[in-house]
């Protein structure tokens, strides 16, 4: 089973649109900074966001990337 889908059975996390907005940090495999204890308010003040979907195909999601704080995934 899917680590999101089990995550969202416990409640641990809230599914959103992919054109939805969200201002909190999305973690991307194109992110230039990973994520630190800087950003610790912004993750409780407004969440973080990984997407549900291979990393491969990340590019050809149509998704504006202007307005959002991202992150690098780390391993």
């Amino acid at each position: 089973m899917c680590t999101g889908i089990r995550l969202k059975k416990f409640g641990l996390l809230k599914e959103i649109k992919i054109n939805s907005r969200f201002q909190g940090i999305l973690l991307t495999p194109t992110g230039k900074k990973i994520v630190s204890k800087q950003d610790a308010n912004i993750i409780k003040e407004k969440g973080i966001c990984v997407l549900d979907c291979s990393w491969a195909k990340f590019s050809s999601l149509n998704i504006n990337l202007n307005k959002i704080e991202t992150r690098l995934r780390t391993q």
